[in-house]
């Protein structure tokens, strides 16, 4: 980005550029910053591009204009590229934390569209490839969960259920017997009786003492060493929810993630 010259504009001259990551708009954003823009007016400049289109500002923006002013000062800048302008925009977020998770997902489908790689991408942001592969995974999993809860009627609710017990039917097989095939683990849940699916919740819910002897052993056999695991809230909820979506056991995933590295978390 090269900064080419500072001005002040008419309001309605600028748009919005269809690079500008921010997608999710609605008033409580920045009903504050109105009032600001009504006391202070506008502090920081809003980074527009040669065709006045809005890269970084919006809601700066938009308060301008909610407040009455014609006028708003602009910075003009010159891009290297369409990712150049998403990265002044991903950056301002990046500090400031404002951006939604669908806003953050928005710039990773971008970037990907373009071909960048999540290397690339982080090498050029300066974010780590950690963070950029969790904005995906999150950005993902939530706009299933939007399109699932639009679609599912009351049936398909009810078959939520019945998967949530089958987890725990799957869970107490496995702690049982050692069992670490989950197709296999899967298949007994499904064929498993309603009734003995609400047995089992019970029971495992009761905290009824279970043999985990044969899985310790299973561990032990392989060249590994037992230890604790303390995760990030946020981080084991995602690891949470791909275990369900993929029907995988969550201590198995989380191997997984540690033996293959974060490129798990990515897709």
């Amino acid at each position: 980005m090269k900064v080419l010259r500072r001005e002040t504009v008419p309001i309605d001259k600028l748009k919005v550029s269809e690079w500008n990551v921010r997608k999710e708009v609605y008033d409580d954003l920045y009903s504050d910053l109105v009032d600001s823009v009504m006391s202070c007016g506008i502090i920081d400049d809003i980074i527009v591009d040669t065709n006045y289109e809005i890269v970084s500002g919006q809601l700066r923006w938009l308060s301008a204009k909610k407040a009455g002013l014609k006028e708003v000062p602009v910075v003009v800048c010159q891009f290297e590229d369409d990712f150049d302008k998403m990265r002044v925009c991903i950056l301002q977020d990046y500090v400031r934390h404002d951006l939604s998770d669908r806003d953050r997902g928005f710039f990773i489908k971008k970037c990907l569209e373009l071909g960048l790689t999540p290397e690339e991408i982080s090498r050029r942001t300066g974010i780590p490839r950690s963070t950029i592969a969790l904005w995906a995974q999150v950005a993902k999993v939530k706009m299933e969960l939007k399109e699932r809860a639009k679609e599912e009627e009351k049936s398909e609710l009810e078959k939520l259920d019945k998967l949530a017990l089958k987890k725990v039917v799957i869970t107490k097989r496995l702690v049982d017997t050692g069992q670490l095939t989950l197709r296999d683990a899967v298949k007994a849940a499904e064929e498993l009786p309603e009734r003995e699916l609400l047995q089992v919740e019970k029971e495992v819910t009761k905290g009824v003492p279970v043999n985990i002897d044969k899985r310790i052993e299973r561990i032990k056999s392989k060249d590994t060493q037992l230890v604790y695991l303390r995760l990030p809230k946020d981080l084991f909820d995602k690891a949470v929810q791909i275990a369900r979506r993929e029907r995988k056991d969550l201590i198995d995933l989380l191997l997984e993630i540690i033996t293959e590295g974060i490129e798990k978390l990515w897709y």
